[in-house]
């Protein structure tokens, strides 16, 4: 859990984290600091973090592989500021590039993005 704190959580949201998502407790402090370092190696600065695995705990039972191939997705279909678009939207870390592609075409992607999820 030292992920959690050196990120500025304090107990109270580590719990209620762990209370949405109770895989987290039984996750090793490395497969969490790598499941941040990929947001940070994204972009996300510390505060989009927070709010992201915060409001999205889910996030921590994705493989790191199919995030970075749906965040690659995005940046084809024209999105340049995915730590934005994440911090706005972080169930977006919990789809796949199939289901993403269920829901918008390459072509109207970022329009869809853009209209429909970041209001």
């Amino acid at each position: 859990m030292n992920s959690f704190i050196n990120l500025g959580f304090s107990i109270e949201e580590i719990q209620m984290m762990m209370n949405t998502n109770i895989l987290i407790q039984n996750q090793p402090d490395d497969v969490l600091k790598e499941a941040i370092s990929l947001l940070k190696k994204i972009g996300c600065q510390t505060i989009q973090i927070k709010n992201i695995i915060y409001t999205n705990p889910f996030y921590f039972n994705q493989d790191g592989k199919k995030v970075i191939k749906m965040i690659q997705y995005l940046e084809d279909c024209g999105i340049t500021n995915i730590p934005v678009l994440l911090d706005m939207n972080p169930y977006l870390l919990n789809y796949s590039v199939e289901e993403l592609k269920k829901i918008v075409t390459k072509n109207s992607c970022k329009e869809y993005l853009l209209d429909h999820i970041l209001i």
